[in-house]
């Protein structure tokens, strides 16, 4: 097996020489390389905070600048006043106010009187006000006249809510790229086989397949980059490698034909 990676990864004008190979050969060695990278992707999936104290940060800045009048307070667990919503390039929030939909590709978080949501694709959690233990009040418009005790209470406030929805949104970031990525290694493979036509028609294609399959193998390691250095041009570079590798390995091969039994 090891054998096979190798030649796939580093000789391409030598795969060829595994025309003989069961389809469940090349299906392993891909499964594994896609472990490997499933590995590498819930690591860092699940070890980045993606509500930092930047994300309390934003929403003071914004109810601060402001131009509406926000009528909003929080006190004994229960939130008041007239609907509103912020935008960020990241998320939506929503105040006293629901958004259309059960589905949304945009991270949402809608404060209700008494619980908040959070909604992000099929992610979807929501927290009562008296479970966060928070027990200080605050009022928009104390915060628009930057007050700094309301200020900072507002900041807390949304720090421990978006603690409770850092996981979800991990998960459904985990699932989201992992799916991406099964497409994008579809379409590698569907290069592969493309330009194997055009370098050598005459290949069966069930030999073709195979063979194809190990020349995608290379394709892993622009997904392995793409996650360490968390750069996903490296990824979309890198699907010229299958095409490179499909028109060295089938550039070296005859028309093969395998009698079947």
């Amino acid at each position: 097996m090891l054998d096979r990676f190798y030649i796939s990864l580093v000789h391409p004008s030598r795969i060829g020489l595994f025309v003989k190979d069961k389809i469940w050969m090349p299906l392993i060695h891909i499964l594994i390389m896609l472990a490997i990278f499933t590995s590498m992707l819930a690591v860092r999936s699940f070890t980045i905070d993606y509500f930092s104290g930047t994300t309390s940060k934003t929403l003071v800045d914004i109810v601060e600048n402001s131009k509406n009048n926000l009528d909003i307070k929080f006190e004994n667990n229960k939130l008041t006043g007239t609907q509103v919503r912020f935008e960020t390039e990241e998320y939506f929030v929503y105040f006293l106010n629901k958004p259309t939909g059960n589905f949304s590709t945009i991270c949402q978080i809608v404060f209700e009187e008494d619980s908040v949501t959070f909604r992000y694709y099929l992610e979807s959690k929501t927290v009562k006000y008296e479970d966060l233990k928070y027990d200080l009040a605050f009022d928009f418009k104390n915060i628009k006249k930057h007050d700094q005790v309301d200020r900072m209470r507002f900041m807390v406030f949304v720090d421990k809510v978006f603690t409770n929805f850092n996981f979800n949104y991990q998960r459904a970031i985990f699932i989201m790229n992992f799916i991406f990525s099964l497409i994008i290694i579809g379409a590698a493979f569907g290069l592969c086989v493309l330009f194997s036509y055009f370098t050598n028609p005459p290949i069966d294609k069930d030999i073709r397949v195979k063979l194809c399959m190990y020349d995608t193998l290379v394709f892993f390691f622009p997904l392995f980059f793409s996650i360490a250095l968390a750069t996903n041009w490296i990824m979309y570079l890198g699907l010229i490698l299958p095409v490179i590798y499909a028109r060295i390995t089938f550039s070296h091969i005859m028309k093969v034909r395998i009698k079947k039994r």
